[in-house]
């Protein structure tokens, strides 16, 4: 009995860790979205909303000429995972990063929140 309490321990023990380490990720993310804000109107856009798949997110800002003015993108498999600048993104028109037809994770989050930043409504709403 005892080595199946130490067994349980040790899972919540992981458990909360985790439940921890990814709550300090979220703020490290905002923190950086929040910085965003001042450069002009700033969405985020996703991946997708699978739970057992993996996400990218991407923070844009844009200016007064849809013209995004910075980017940042948040993709790994851990919790270890910080937002990273996205530069090849700065500078392009919102209209042709939402109408992007490429299929992978990062142009998908990003047409998501040009979308947003547009007015449209993202997909799936």
């Amino acid at each position: 009995m005892s080595r199946f309490l130490g067994f349980f321990a040790v899972f919540a023990a992981l458990w909360a860790l985790q439940l921890y380490a990814t709550y300090q990720q979220s703020i490290v993310f905002m923190r950086t979205v929040n910085r965003m804000r001042a450069g002009g109107e700033t969405a985020i856009g996703t991946s997708g909303t699978s739970r057992f798949k993996r996400r990218t997110l991407v923070a844009l800002t844009a200016d007064r000429d849809d013209r995004i003015v910075e980017a940042v993108e948040l993709s790994g498999l851990t919790v270890f995972a910080r937002p990273q600048p996205v530069a090849e993104l700065s500078g392009r028109v919102l209209r042709d990063l939402a109408d992007d037809p490429s299929d992978d994770r990062r142009a998908r989050a990003a047409a998501m929140a040009a979308r947003t930043l547009l007015g449209e409504a993202p997909d799936g709403a």
